[in-house]
């Protein structure tokens, strides 16, 4: 199903890297003034200070970050000439181009991220006739199946550019159940001639909510309370192109959260006496962000 409309999303992060230093040191003062209030020699005092403590730790050596290079390959007549294809006729009036963003997650030990959010904007400055669309989008809800499976799979491209497992991924592996092997048999490669690929693609997460397939934004929701020591989800659009259109800028936001249970309540009690800006990145899992633009994405090619 395609998305209707060409307005991207709020890609606002709702605070920044900056703010999340200021939320830190708020919720410091209010466990002070607590312990002021409470009498220096309280025990439940310096026990909710000795929380916070391991708390800041934890959270100043966590990441989520896009990598700085967005790897760009475009897909030409000559991907199908060398496998004696006929290429799409879209192929005369676009170009088109395969996206992979990959991700890394560094949560600090034994502590879960429970969603990761994805958003990506194509030329969000420009007006709609100089703006690309999401040809195709990976992975989708339609994966999630396969994905449990082998957390790691090799997909490509099909001449349809269709992301399409390649034949290998599963051969000689333990067998699989017959919900599971018929998500294979739909998303395999093996009646189709793969042009592009394979590539590894890793998703650990057992919910995928993927929006954006023929929009010029697409969105991706992973959640999970697995823990992992480092994550690094890709992310792949084919992504078409008028050919009037000479530069491609793309706008990414990322956002991992963790659930709020997390927290101890005394650091959950605090929360009252901190302001509301406050109170919900903390609510929140006091989540990590990262906003990053790359610009003339095509230029090198």
């Amino acid at each position: 199903m395609e998305d209707a409309g060409y307005a991207c999303p709020d890609l606002t992060l709702g605070f920044s890297p900056h703010d999340r230093t200021l939320f830190i040191q708020e919720l410091s003062a209010a466990a002070r003034d607590c312990k002021t209030s409470l009498g220096s020699t309280s025990g439940q005092a310096d026990e909710i200070n000795n929380q916070l403590e391991a708390l800041f730790d934890k959270l100043g050596s966590e990441s989520a970050e896009f990598s700085p290079v967005l790897d760009v390959a475009p897909l030409t007549n000559a991907l199908f000439s060398k496998h004696s294809l006929e290429p799409p006729s879209d192929i005369a009036r676009f170009d088109f181009y395969l996206l992979t963003i990959p991700v890394t997650l560094l949560p600090k030990s034994g502590w879960a991220f429970r969603q990761l959010e994805c958003n990506l904007c194509f030329n969000a400055d420009a007006s709609d006739q100089q703006r690309p669309v999401a040809h195709e989008i990976f992975p989708t809800s339609e994966w999630i199946e396969v994905f449990r499976a082998s957390q790691t799979l090799s997909v490509g491209l099909d001449e349809n550019l269709q992301f399409k497992l390649a034949p290998s991924s599963f051969g000689g592996g333990p067998r699989l159940s017959d919900a599971v092997q018929a998500q294979v048999e739909l998303k395999s490669g093996v009646k189709s001639t793969l042009i592009l690929g394979p590539f590894n693609y890793t998703i650990r997460r057992p919910k995928i909510v993927a929006v954006g397939k023929g929009n010029v934004w697409v969105s991706w929701r992973l959640d999970g309370e697995e823990y992992f020591e480092r994550e690094v989800p890709r992310f792949g659009v084919v992504l078409k192109v008028p050919k009037s259109i000479r530069r491609i800028d793309v706008l990414g936001t990322l956002r991992a959260e963790r659930d709020f249970h997390f927290f101890t309540a005394d650091i959950r009690y605090l929360l009252k006496y901190v302001r509301e800006k406050t109170r919900r990145f903390w609510e929140q899992g006091a989540p990590v962000v990262d906003k990053r633009m790359w610009t003339n994405i095509t230029a090198p090619l």
